[in-house]
C-alpha cells in the first residue's frame, strides 16, 4: 500500500511516522527523513507523485493565526491541490481541528453533527479545507483538540510560569478545556486509514481550567493560583505586548487564540472515534503528570 503523507517533519508527524514508516513523506526541502520526496507542493508535481497513491495521509497546516494570507494558503489552497491531485480511488485522512465548531459550542458535549460555527480566521481555513477534503469519495476528516505532549514545549513554559507562581486563572476557571495526547492523535490517524470515511471527534477527557492548575501544581508540590483575571483584559494585555514580545524575540507561545482556548467551556463527545476508531486516549490528568515528569526533569539538567 502507497501512503503518502504531508507535514512529516512535524511533531505530530513524526509521531505517524513512527507508527506508519514506511509511508513516504512529502516535504519542500530535504530533512533526512527516509524515502521522503522534496516537492513545491504545485498541482501538476502532486499530481505526479500521488498518481500511484492508496492512501494521502495530509497533515500540513499553517498556524500562523495573525497572518490571514497564509492560513488561507497553508490550510485552503494546499488542501484544494491535495484533493484534485489525489487518485479517485485512494483515500484522504485530514488533520482537521475542533476550532471548526468555535469557541462557544452549539451544544455540549459537541459532537460530529454539532453545527460548526468558527470564528476566527485559523478555524475558518480548517473548515473550508476540511469542506474540500470531503468532496472526495473516501475521506476521514479528524477533528482535533488541543495537541499536547512533551514534544510541544509551550506546554513545559506554562508549567515553568506556575512553577514560579505567575500563572492566573482565566475567568473564574470552571470552564473544561479539551485536550488529547500527541501520541493518540498519531494512532487515530493510523486505524483512520481503514476507517469509513466521515468526521471522528477525537478528543480526551475534558477538565476544568481549575482542576488542570490543581493536578499540575499538586504534581509540582506547590499552592494552587489564587489570582484571576478577566479573558478580556488578558486578550488586551497580550495584544499590547505584541509588539514588545517580537521586538525582543520573546516567542509567541502564548496568542490570544491560545487564550480563547483556555477560557471557554468546551467538551466533545468522541465515542464514534472509541467504537470506529478504536480510539484509546490516556486521561488528560494521567497526561498531565507525564507533562509535569518531563518538566521536572529537565529543571534537574
Amino acid at each position: 500500500m502507497n501512503i503518502y503523507v504531508t507535514g512529516a517533519n512535524g511533531r505530530l508527524g513524526k509521531e505517524f511516522m513512527k507508527l506508519v514508516p514506511k509511508a513516504i513523506p512529502l516535504v519542500r526541502r530535504k530533512s533526512g527523513i527516509k524515502r521522503e520526496i522534496v516537492t513545491n507542493f504545485s498541482s501538476s508535481e502532486l499530481k505526479r507523485i500521488l498518481k500511484e497513491a492508496n492512501v494521502v495521509v495530509h497533515l500540513a497546516a499553517c498556524l500562523d493565526f495573525d497572518n490571514k494570507k497564509k492560513l488561507y494558503e497553508g490550510n485552503v489552497e494546499l488542501t484544494r491541490k491535495i484533493v484534485s491531485a489525489t487518485p479517485k480511488n485512494a483515500k484522504i485522512v485530514y488533520a482537521s481541528s475542533i476550532s471548526v465548531y468555535g469557541k462557544k459550542l452549539a451544544q455540549i458535549p459537541a459532537n460530529e453533527k454539532t453545527a460548526c460555527h468558527p470564528d476566527s480566521d485559523y478555524a475558518k481555513t480548517k473548515y473550508e479545507a476540511e469542506k474540500e477534503i470531503l468532496t472526495h469519495k473516501n475521506a476521514v476528516a479528524l477533528r482535533i483538540a488541543a495537541i499536547y505532549g512533551p514534544q510541544i514545549k509551550d506546554y513545559l513554559k506554562m508549567i515553568k510560569i506556575l512553577h514560579k507562581g505567575k500563572m492566573m486563572l482565566i475567568g473564574e476557571g470552571n470552564n473544561h478545556v479539551p485536550f488529547v495526547h500527541i501520541k493518540d492523535v498519531a494512532k487515530a490517524l493510523k486505524n483512520a486509514i481503514n476507517a469509513k470515511s466521515g468526521v471522528y471527534l477525537i478528543s480526551a477527557n475534558a477538565l476544568t481550567q481549575r482542576e488542570i492548575f490543581e493536578i499540575v501544581c499538586r504534581e509540582l508540590k506547590i499552592s494552587t493560583p489564587i489570582y484571576k483575571i478577566s479573558h478580556a483584559l488578558a486578550s488586551f494585555l497580550l495584544q499590547a505586548t505584541k509588539f514588545l514580545r517580537k521586538l525582543f524575540k520573546a516567542g509567541d507561545f502564548l496568542t490570544v487564540e491560545h487564550l480563547s482556548i483556555l477560557a471557554h467551556d468546551r467538551m466533545f463527545d468522541s465515542s464514534k472515534a472509541r467504537r470506529e476508531l478504536n480510539f484509546k486516549p490516556r486521561t488528560t490528568e494521567d497526561g498531565i503528570k507525564e507533562m509535569v515528569k518531563v518538566y521536572l526533569k529537565g529543571t534537574k539538567k
